[in-house]
This record gives structure tokens, sequence and C-alpha cells, in this order.
């Protein structure tokens, strides 16, 4: 290859390593505005349809249980992911119900490493929003911090009764994402 044309080809690729590195900061900066103003709690919606066609196909909750998770799932919106980017909790439950005097439902999602570190965990009172027996979704975007590391993570929440200082778990979801 001629000197010149060698010249040429790390000038271009330095140019082009460079609006990288820009594009990046520029994403990451953007991420951060975004972050200020998202909401980051779950929100269930209810679903009538879907409420129908569950309870076709599950048993009535025993009168003796106050509540009865028949459907708890959760899956990501991509397997692999980067820094300063959004991803999505995507969850289904159906649970029958009974009135919950003195009682919360409490969901608690925690983040694990690959190695099986928890790294963040969070608690969220959805007693209110799980008001009556029946199907729910909801989305809940995850920030994914610049500093994250590469590697496997996996998410786990909890769906639990908590009657005083008694707290029975109901169900719980699993689902594994990587960053890059």
């Amino acid at each position: 290859m001629h000197p010149r044309s060698l010249s040429i080809l790390v000038a271009v690729s330095s140019l082009l390593a460079g609006c990288t590195t820009l594009d990046r900061a520029s994403v990451c900066e953007h991420f951060e505005h975004d972050r200020q103003s998202l909401r980051y709690e779950t929100l269930y919606r209810y679903s009538e349809s879907d409420s129908r066609t569950a309870a076709a196909n599950f048993r009535a909750r025993p009168e003796r249980d106050a509540v009865i998770v028949r459907w708890y799932t959760m899956r990501v919106n991509a397997p692999t992911i980067r820094p300063c980017e959004h991803l999505y909790l995507f969850k289904e439950i159906y649970l029958q119900r009974g009135p919950l005097a003195d009682a919360t439902l409490e969901e608690t999602r925690e983040f694990y490493t690959a190695a099986g570190q928890r790294i963040a965990t969070k608690k969220e009172n959805v007693t209110a929003q799980l008001k009556n027996t029946g199907y729910y979704t909801a989305s809940v975007p995850l920030p994914i911090p610049e500093s994250a590391p590469p590697g496997a993570y996996r998410v786990v929440t909890r769906l639990a009764l908590k009657t005083g200082a008694r707290e029975v778990t109901l169900s719980t979801a699993t689902a594994e994402f990587r960053v890059r």
C-alpha cells in the first residue's frame, strides 16, 4: 500500500472513531435528560377482555386464601442493550383476590450480575393497582447507566402479600439480558 493511501486510511479511521465517540456522548447526554422526566414505577393496567379469558381457564380462588396469583410473567424488550439506553420490562399477571383488610401487595424488583451478586433492589406497593380479581399488564422502563459494565444480568420480580410483620411470596418472575 502506498504511504499516502495508508495516511488517508488512518485519518479516515480516526475521524470515524471520533464521530462514534461524539455520537455516544450525545446519546448519553440525551439519555440523562430523559431519565429526569420518565417515571420508573410499575403502572399496572387492567384488561377486562383478558380477565374474562383468564377466568375461564383457571380454577376459582379458595375462600381460605385472600390472594392467589395464577399467572405472573416478565420479559424484556431486547436481549442485549447498551449503556445509556432504557430496557423495558413487560409484566403480565392474573390474580384472584378477596378483601384485603390491613394487607398490602408489594412487588420487589432485584437485579443480579451473572455471578449472582445483587446490585439493586426496588420495592413498590401495588395494592391499589391490583384491587380486583383480573388480568393486568405493565411496561416498566429501566435505565442502563453509562457506567454499567458489559455482561449478563438477571432481574427477578416477586409479588408478596404483607400482613403486619408477616410476608408471603405469591409468585416470582425472572428475565435475563446482556449489556454490551
